[in-house]
């Protein structure tokens, strides 16, 4: 449980980089799903991870590690909905 504040914090890392990656990529026209919705469905458990790693703060540290991961998967998370919502409104 001590790890988990890590984990998290370094996977919002992760889902940053992968929404860089899935943007840049024009692949949406062989997969079934979006990609960026896949990112953001990888963001939303990082997110849920990064809640739960609060329960296993023990110091200063891993407070930081926590709450940092948590404001950034929250806001990756917002602005891909945003993206995703808002870029399907141009197609019919």
């Amino acid at each position: 449980m001590t790890k988990l504040p890590l984990i998290s914090f370094l996977s919002s890392f992760l889902c940053i980089g992968l929404f860089f990656i899935s943007a840049t990529l024009s692949i949406e026209s062989n997969w079934p799903i979006h990609p960026l919705l896949i990112v953001l469905l990888l963001t939303t458990g990082v997110f849920f991870m990064s809640l739960f790693s609060v329960a296993g703060v023990c110091d200063w540290k891993s407070s930081i590690q926590s709450v940092s991961a948590i404001v950034l998967t929250l806001g990756l998370a917002i602005f891909l909905l945003l993206v995703l919502s808002l870029g399907s409104l141009g197609t019919y």
